[in-house]
């Protein structure tokens, strides 16, 4: 992707219901049925929940809080060495924009997986940073944001990152 080249697409969002296992024994896999005021909101198959632990069952698609990434190549990629091959370095600046349709506030857990190396993001999210395992150039990154959109509100999450190929 030559420098202000865009990558975009709709991200893909569901509905969830996070809960804990109330049990004093562990969860075993098995349907989950969500119900709201008496009507059938959706099922997924939950897996296994230690005692305590808590647990995320995506319920639906949301077409109501819809989403979008955008990823801009910002420079020029930069040729760099390593050992004795040659690579180029791209950085890329990226944003996460959700748009809240409902009339209500909804609290959201935004997960991004990145490759490369992060030099930039807002919003504090928790992040899980993977060493580059063998035959990879960039280490893997996961990004976790928890956020509340309120209703009728757009949200924006920003960041930059780089990485590389050959």
């Amino acid at each position: 992707m030559p420098a202000g080249a865009t990558n975009s697409d709709t991200t893909e969002l569901w509905d969830a219901v996070r809960f804990r296992n109330p049990f004093p024994f562990p969860m075993t896999t098995g349907p989950t049925l969500v119900v709201e005021d008496g009507r059938f909101i959706g099922k997924r198959t939950t897996q296994w929940v230690n005692p305590g632990n808590e647990s995320l069952a995506y319920v639906t698609k949301t077409l109501s809080v819809p989403g979008r990434t955008e990823e801009v190549e910002v420079a020029e990629r930069e040729a760099v060495t390593r050992g004795r091959q040659n690579f180029f370095r791209s950085t890329l600046d990226g944003t996460l924009t959700i748009l809240n349709l409902r009339k209500e506030a909804v609290n959201m857990v935004i997960r991004k997986e990145l490759a490369g190396d992060i030099v930039r993001v807002d919003g504090n999210p928790g992040q899980v940073v993977g060493a580059a395992g063998p035959g990879q150039l960039n280490p893997s990154t996961e990004l976790t944001w928890r956020i509340t959109v309120a209703a009728d509100e757009t949200k924006s999450i920003s960041y930059r990152y780089t990485f590389l190929s050959n």
